[in-house]
């Protein structure tokens, strides 16, 4: 393994919010040693997971062969949700009904959400909307959970080149209110586990399954 493939390892192993605190600082113009120190600060408690400058540095430099375009919509989704973009987003405005349910969940107190802000990306919002219409019954701490993974991987794809493991989640999804038959199909090989390097995750077992 040489240093490039090393050190994109490593920033797939970053965790959650500090990966999207590294993402932030980024799209405010923020450089590799800045973020760095902004972390330390942020996450006084953690400094063992604050990765090293390089690790930084790889995770924030554009990914190869991006256009202009793609370029400008990652910076869009990946920078603070703001209600008055939904047309810039994608979003239909009658999400908003059930997004502010999910604002009211996080600014509640009632998940537990970054220690550092209460903020959150367009492109999380994005999947938490996506999560919702494709389980409309499904609780709103498990949607932004689901959201978090299917955004972590989105990021994974377009910064470090990792496998999608879309399949996974929606299968896990799908098989929401009968966890011992999903655990049983996934332990039998005929399902993909739910694995994502990073985000808020659902409990698992030690097969990669829900856990009960």
């Amino acid at each position: 393994m040489n240093t490039s493939q090393r050190t994109r390892q490593r920033g797939r192993n970053v965790a959650g919010d500090i990966l999207d605190t590294i993402i932030n600082l980024s799209n405010e113009g923020y450089g590799g040693k800045e973020i760095r120190d902004q972390l330390r600060v942020l996450f006084p408690e953690r400094r063992g997971e604050i990765p090293h400058v390089r690790t930084v540095q790889r995770i924030v430099e554009p990914p190869k062969n991006e256009t202009n375009d793609q370029r400008e919509r990652r910076l869009l989704v990946d920078s603070q949700f703001e209600w008055h973009r939904f047309g810039e987003y994608g979003i239909p405005w009658e999400a908003q009904e059930f997004l502010l349910d999910i604002w009211k969940v996080i600014w509640s107190g009632e998940v537990d959400w970054r220690e550092n802000e209460r903020r959150y990306s367009a492109r999380e919002v994005i999947w938490w909307y996506r999560v919702h219409i494709a389980a409309p019954d499904m609780p709103i701490t498990r949607v932004i959970t689901f959201g978090q993974r299917f955004a972590a991987n989105e990021i994974a794809v377009e910064r470090f080149g990792s496998e999608p493991i879309i399949e996974g989640l929606y299968q896990a999804i799908a098989f929401r209110d009968s966890v011992d038959q999903y655990n049983q199909l996934l332990e039998l090989g005929w399902l993909k586990p739910m694995t994502v390097f990073a985000g808020s995750v659902p409990p698992l077992d030690e097969n990669g399954g829900i856990k009960k």
